[in-house]
C-alpha cells in the first residue's frame, strides 16, 4: 500500500482481498474427486460463490477500517457491504454504479452457492429476471447495464469474467486505501502534544 501508513487490521483486510483476487486470476478447474456428490460444474459454482462471499466479507472489514483511519463514524449498524460502501463514498458524485453491482454480485453468489448457478428467483418477488454482477457488452463502458438472466436459465461465467470480478474488488480496495492516504496527508497524525497555555 504505497503512500499509506496502514494499521494492521486495515493492511490485513486489504491483503486478503488481493489474495482472493489472485486466486480468481488463476482460473477454476476443480476436479470431481473432491466430492462424490457434486459434479465438476457444481463444485466450480460452489467454489466461486464461496470465494465471492469471502471477498465481500473482507471488503466489508476494509470499509470499517477505512472509517476508523479517516476518523469517521463507524457504520456498525450496516451489515450489507454495498450499503456500507455508499456511506464511505457519500461525498463522491456517482457512487451508485458500485452499489448496484455489489448488490448484483451478492445475488449472483447466492445463486452459485445454493442452486449451482440455476436461476430460481428474480431480483424481487414477482420478477422473472435476475440481475447479475457482470456488465453487458457495450462500446461505451459508462453506458453499460448489468446483465440479466431469466428464471430457469443457468448462470454461466467464464474464467475471464471471474478474474474481472476479482480485479473489481481490488479496484474498490485500492480506492479505499487512496482515501485513507489522502486523509493522512490532509490530517497528519500529531507528533507531539501542544504545550498547555498558562
Amino acid at each position: 500500500m504505497p503512500g499509506c501508513t496502514a494499521s494492521q487490521p486495515l493492511a490485513d483486510a486489504y491483503l486478503a482481498i488481493r489474495r482472493g483476487a489472485s486466486a480468481f486470476e488463476r482460473g477454476w478447474y476443480p476436479g470431481t474427486g473432491l466430492s462424490g456428490r457434486l459434479s465438476g460444474e457444481q463444485l466450480r459454482c460452489r467454489v466461486i460463490g464461496n470465494s465471492l462471499r469471502e471477498l465481500d466479507r473482507f471488503l466489508n472489514l476494509l470499509i470499517d477500517e477505512t472509517l476508523v483511519a479517516c476518523a469517521r463514524p463507524a457504520a456498525s449498524t450496516l451489515h450489507n457491504t454495498a450499503n456500507k460502501l455508499t456511506t464511505v463514498r457519500d461525498h463522491e458524485p456517482a457512487p451508485m454504479r458500485d452499489h448496484a453491482r455489489l448488490m448484483a454480485l451478492g445475488r449472483s453468489r447466492t445463486c452459485l452457492l445454493y442452486t449451482s448457478g440455476h436461476v430460481r428467483r428474480g431480483d424481487r418477488s414477482g420478477d422473472t429476471l435476475l440481475t447479475i454482477g457482470w456488465w453487458q457488452e457495450s462500446a461505451d463502458p459508462e453506458a453499460r447495464a448489468l446483465r440479466r438472466v431469466a428464471i430457469g436459465d443457468h448462470l454461466r461465467l467464464s474464467d475471464g469474467e471471474i478474474a474481472e470480478a476479482g480485479a473489481y474488488y481490488v479496484a474498490i480496495a485500492d480506492s479505499l486505501i487512496e482515501q485513507v492516504r489522502k486523509h493522512q496527508i490532509a490530517y497528519p497524525p500529531t507528533t507531539h502534544m501542544p504545550a498547555k497555555s498558562r
